[in-house]
C-alpha cells in the first residue's frame, strides 16, 4: 500500500515540473502549482453543502441514431435554466428551457428522495422513480436534470491530460484561477464514467470508432475557498459506426454561487406518477413538431 501512495506521489511531482513548462496568459500571485489547486478544489467540493447552479449546454448531432432517437439526421439540442441544489441529500430544483430542433419549451425539475418530478409548458407535474429516471440513457428525460463535473478521476489520469495555466482572470466581478485541461479519450472515459449525467451532453458513440477528436474542460477556482466557480466542457466527435458517420459537438457550462447558503427544496404536490420516461413525449409533443 505504501508503495502505491508514494508511486501516486511520484507521478503528481512529475505532472507539477511538467505544467510548470505551460504558458501563463495571465499571472497569478498564488504560490501554488496548478496540480495544487486542483486538488484543493476536490476536497472543498465535496464539502461543499449547497449551491446556486446556472448552466448553458448546446448540443449538435448529425447522423443516423446519433443520440438515441430513432429519427436520423441532424438534431439541436440546448438547454439553459438556473436552480439550486443541495447535496448531502442530493436535492435539486431546476427552472429549464429545452429547446429541441428549434422549438423552446419551458420546463421545471425536481429531484428529492428517490423521486424525480418535471413540469411541462402546460403547468402538470409529473413524478418518476429516481431508479427508472438514471437508466433512461440517452433520451429526452437526460436533457431534465443539471450534470455536474467532478475533477477528482483527473488527477489519477494525470498522464492522459495537460494543463494550460492563464493566470488570475476576473469573472462576474471575482478573481479566480482559470485553466484549461485537454483530455484524451482515456481521460474522457473516466470523466463520463465518474459523472454519469454527463453521457448524453458530450453524446453516446463509442469512443473507440472515435476518428475526430477534441475534449476540454475549462475551469475558474478561487483560491481562498477553493470553489469551482465555472466549469466549461467542449467535446467534438467524429465517429463511423457499422458504416454511418456520426459526428456531435457539446458545449457544456455550469457555473455555481452561494455557495452553502440555506436551500429549501419541497416536493410538487398532485403530481402524475409515471413508469418510463418515454411518456412524456406526449405532454412534450408541442416541441417536437
Amino acid at each position: 500500500m505504501r508503495a502505491i501512495k508514494w508511486g501516486l506521489l511520484f507521478v503528481l511531482a512529475l505532472a507539477m515540473m511538467s505544467v510548470s513548462a505551460c504558458g501563463q496568459g495571465n499571472r497569478t500571485s498564488s504560490s501554488l502549482s496548478p496540480i495544487q489547486v486542483l486538488q484543493n478544489n476536490t476536497k472543498a467540493m465535496k464539502n461543499l453543502k449547497t449551491s446556486h447552479v446556472d448552466l448553458n449546454a448546446t448540443s449538435q448531432i448529425s447522423g443516423a441514431n446519433a443520440t438515441g432517437f430513432e429519427t436520423p439526421g441532424n438534431i439541436d439540442v440546448a438547454l439553459n435554466g438556473s436552480g439550486d441544489q443541495s447535496l448531502p441529500d442530493n436535492q435539486e430544483k431546476m427552472d429549464l428551457t429545452l429547446t429541441f430542433d428549434g422549438f423552446p419549451a419551458p420546463v421545471s425539475e425536481v429531484a428529492t428522495g428517490n423521486k424525480v418530478y418535471i413540469q411541462t409548458p402546460d403547468g402538470q407535474w409529473y413524478s418518476f422513480d429516481n431508479t427508472t429516471f438514471q437508466q433512461a440513457g440517452c433520451g429526452l428525460a437526460s436533457f431534465f436534470t443539471a450534470p455536474t463535473i467532478d475533477l477528482t478521476s483527473l488527477l489519477v489520469l494525470i498522464e492522459h491530460i495537460n494543463i494550460t495555466d492563464h493566470g488570475d482572470e476576473n469573472l462576474h466581478g471575482q478573481s479566480l484561477r482559470h485553466m484549461t485541461i485537454n483530455m484524451d479519450k482515456v481521460a474522457l472515459k473516466q470523466l463520463v464514467l465518474d459523472n454519469p449525467k454527463l453521457k448524453c451532453e458530450v453524446g453516446s458513440q463509442d469512443l473507440n470508432t472515435v476518428k475526430n477528436f477534441s475534449s476540454t474542460v475549462d475551469v475558474y477556482i478561487d483560491e481562498k475557498q477553493f470553489y469551482l466557480h465555472r466549469s466549461e466542457l467542449q467535446v467534438n466527435l467524429g465517429a463511423d459506426d457499422n458504416g454511418q458517420t456520426t459526428s456531435s459537438s457539446s458545449d457544456l457550462t455550469i457555473d455555481l454561487s452561494n455557495f452553502n447558503q440555506p436551500v429549501t427544496i419541497t416536493a410538487p404536490a398532485n403530481a402524475t406518477p409515471l413508469t418510463d420516461p418515454k411518456q412524456l413525449l406526449g405532454p412534450l409533443s408541442g416541441l417536437l413538431k
